[in-house]
């Protein structure tokens, strides 16, 4: 029997499709080889782990509607960045920049690149000793191959009059458990007569209008009329003459390490000296008290990394490379969560670890220079064959979960319209992007 609509993937953009296919009595086919994507916990001991320091933004009514019903907890933002000679500076570290160069600020918004602009906004110095390295290990990419646009609704850009504490779209946020957030969704997919079946997608076959899925009883394949596409739009992109290699992206790897009492730190999340490999230390205790046990803390450490260009430090196996999935209980855990600590110079007494789980998982699409016109071009091509990508990986975006909300509206809407200002939405993600 061919489906009349099939979704691919079952994270937060294929379950909110899901919702508004089903909504239009479409009864959408849901492939997923899990539900949450990203957002999805992994548990260990009573500790529960994210796969990266999620936060959700009040920007959108529908997400904060879905985080009142996942019990979210509100916070206002307090990050640092941990500088090893001045100690805790509150970020964003710009902010305090004492060599901005304001002879040359009203160049940012013309700049080409992020090493442009991060030159143009904080001068040589600043960029060298912090911008530079900064991105470069987050992103795994040099800052000049990077395009600016993904900054315009992440980042605000740095005015030098107004040297503002708190700014940009997470200086108040929302948290709740991944886990009761895809509960949530998929509640709402299938009160609207979404179907959900478990298979790992093997391929794809435009022409026939078909998907290769496996599981446990063997391998079948779902024939489609209209096809929504959540995974990387890098899979699909070779069959419509676009090569895979133009889309960069990379891995998180993630320790995650509950401990025997509270540690002494107030801050939210903290990013480490640019000196140091790992980016990013996360408090999840202090997100939402269901994170870990009573009167325990728990921290998650991230490590960005693109193999073979960024590796990760030698602390870690090769077999974790390019390893997505989540090995708990393991003694070799409890030794990595030792170096681990070593290296952050946060100087927490490693016997103070009751649990160590090691994550890992894609991490960001890389905003290389041109990749939005690419993004554009092949879901132009795509649409020929009745397909539509969105989300994360299915337009190729730093999103939030609000983002994707309105990238899968984006996809419903000219699919559902066939009007030139929904095309144009859909193919740019011009919500985001402007």
């Amino acid at each position: 029997m061919k489906r009349k609509v099939v979704i691919a993937g079952a994270g937060v953009t294929g379950l909110r499709l899901a919702h508004l296919l089903g909504k239009l009595g479409m009864e959408p086919l849901v492939v997923s080889w899990d539900c949450g994507g990203l957002i999805e916990q992994y548990e260990d001991n009573g500790f529960k782990f994210d796969y990266g320091g999620h936060v959700y933004t009040p920007a959108d009514a529908d997400v904060v509607n879905l985080m009142k019903r996942s019990h979210a907890m509100k916070h206002d933002r307090n990050a640092v960045y941990l500088d090893l000679e001045e100690g805790e500076i509150p970020y964003p570290v710009q902010d305090y920049a004492t060599s901005v160069n304001t002879s040359q600020f009203d160049k940012v918004a013309d700049a080409k690149n992020l090493q442009e602009l991060g030159a143009y906004a904080f001068g040589g110095k600043f960029y060298k000793d912090f911008f530079a390295p900064f991105n470069r290990r987050v992103w795994t990419a040099d800052p000049v191959e990077m395009d600016v646009d993904w900054i315009k609704s992440r980042v605000k850009l740095p005015a030098a009059h107004d040297v503002a504490k708190k700014w940009g779209p997470n200086a108040t946020f929302l948290y709740a458990q991944g886990t009761a957030i895809t509960s949530n969704m998929i509640g709402d997919a299938t009160k609207m007569g979404a179907n959900i079946i478990h298979g790992k997608i093997e391929g794809v076959d435009l022409e026939r209008k078909r998907l290769m899925v496996s599981n446990v009883k063997g391998t079948k394949h779902i024939e489609y009329e209209s096809l929504f596409w959540t995974l990387p739009i890098s899979k699909l992109s070779p069959h419509v003459g676009i090569s895979s290699s133009a889309f960069l992206m990379n891995y998180v790897l993630s320790v995650g390490i509950g401990f025997r009492d509270i540690l002494p730190y107030d801050f939210h999340w903290a990013y480490f000296d640019v000196s140091l490999r790992p980016h990013r230390v996360t408090l999840l205790s202090r997100y939402h008290p269901k994170n870990s046990p009573n009167g325990k803390d728990s921290l998650l450490i991230e490590f960005p990394y693109r193999w073979p260009d960024y590796p990760l430090p030698r602390m870690f196996a090769p077999s974790l490379q390019m390893k997505t999935d989540v090995t708990m209980h393991e003694e070799t855990h409890r030794n990595v969560a030792n170096r681990v600590l070593e290296a952050t110079k946060l100087g927490i007494d490693k016997r103070m670890i009751e649990v160590a789980s090691v994550g890992n998982t894609p991490g960001y699409p890389i905003p290389t220079l041109g990749i939005r016109k690419i993004v554009a071009e092949t879901k132009k091509r795509l649409i020929v064959h009745n397909v539509y990508t969105a989300g994360r990986w299915g337009s190729w975006g730093y999103f939030n979960i609000d983002h994707c909300f309105k990238d899968a509206q984006a996809a419903v809407g000219w699919w559902l319209t066939s009007e030139p200002e929904e095309l144009d939405a859909y193919l740019t993600s011009r919500f985001y992007y402007g």
